[in-house]
């Protein structure tokens, strides 16, 4: 497994996601600043970021979510990363690429699609942790 996760850490472009420098994952993310695939978090803080209510993250999206992370619910799905989303598409509210309707995510009772599961932690720690920010999925299409 440590072989596939380097070669695919190897085969991946240099700027995180085709995203815009300072949008989205920083500069250390996925392949971005030195190669290395980012710490991410243990699985009790993975479980408090998604199983504890806050901001506009509420009980009732957790329960719509099926009570799990997105790492639990996500697992053994490959992320494929469309970096030129063209007019129209729905994009990753992180990353600005091509959202892929495999990874949506429910916050404040509306559904979200995602590039793939670590921007989902991204966009559920920004709802509660700065809900102002989060804009509706209607927002989320290229233009």
């Amino acid at each position: 497994m440590a072989k596939f996760v380097a070669a695919i850490a190897g085969s991946t472009p240099k700027t995180p996601h085709g995203a815009q420098p300072g949008a989205g994952h920083s500069g250390s993310d996925h392949a971005g600043g030195d190669d290395a695939m980012p710490a991410g978090v243990d699985a009790a803080e993975e479980r408090a970021l998604y199983l504890t209510p806050g901001g506009i993250y509420t009980e009732a999206d957790i329960k719509a979510n099926g009570s799990v992370t997105a790492g639990e619910k996500f697992k053994g799905k490959m992320a494929k990363h469309d970096m030129k989303p063209k007019a129209g598409d729905k994009i990753c509210p992180i990353t600005m690429t091509k959202a892929n309707p495999k990874f949506t995510w429910i916050i404040g009772g509306k559904t979200y699609e995602f590039c793939c599961p670590p921007c989902i932690d991204e966009y559920v720690l920004l709802a509660k942790t700065s809900p102002k920010e989060v804009l509706d999925p209607s927002e989320y299409v290229k233009k």
